[in-house]
């Protein structure tokens, strides 16, 4: 006897919602690193402007040393940014909500990881947005719409006229459901 296979529809988070999860923490946590090092240099370079200022040259260290924190600082800023839609993101990965993870997945913000939160919680978070946008909601958590649930309902009162056929009939279905998706 052989049976059949029948594909799995990626229909939840089954697309290895635990790699998803791995990269998001990987990327959180050199995001945080990444932080702490900006507000390291915040230090350095303060403590550089102390040490050059009292020289000749002490109006250009000061311009130099405000121009190099307001840099700085605008880079923390966005840094604390993206990890805080990373935590979010983990949340709704851990929550398995499909909805929400693309949402706050955007190749935008990929991308404004990349250039102010380092190289690796950039290149996770462009790894992780391929795998979100592979997915597809549960299907718990899409219920028809009124339009849908209307276009069912006639469907049915055609099936019990016998304008249709029970195939005809799932067929219909199974597009007017697969259309929410």
């Amino acid at each position: 006897m052989m049976t059949e296979e029948r594909e799995r529809p990626t229909t939840s988070m089954a697309i290895q919602p635990k790699s998803i999860r791995t990269k998001l923490r990987v990327s959180r946590i050199f995001g945080m690193v990444y932080s702490f090092m900006l507000c390291g240099l915040l230090l350095l370079f303060a403590a550089i402007t102390i040490i050059l200022a009292s020289g000749p040259f002490r109006i250009t260290f000061i311009i130099i040393d405000l121009y190099a924190d307001v840099v700085l600082i605008i880079s923390l800023l966005i840094t604390f940014l993206v990890l805080r839609r990373i935590g979010h993101m983990l949340n709704a990965a851990s929550n398995e909500d499909v909805r929400a993870l693309k949402e706050l997945g955007s190749m935008k913000w990929a991308v404004i990881s990349l250039v102010f939160c380092g190289v690796i919680p950039g290149l996770m978070l462009l790894a992780v947005q391929r795998r979100i946008t592979k997915l597809r909601p549960n299907v718990s958590q899409t219920a028809p719409s009124e339009d849908d649930m209307e276009r069912l309902t006639k469907l049915r009162s055609m099936l019990d006229s016998g304008l249709i056929t029970e195939d005809d009939f799932e067929k219909q279905k199974k597009l007017i459901l697969g259309e929410q998706r």
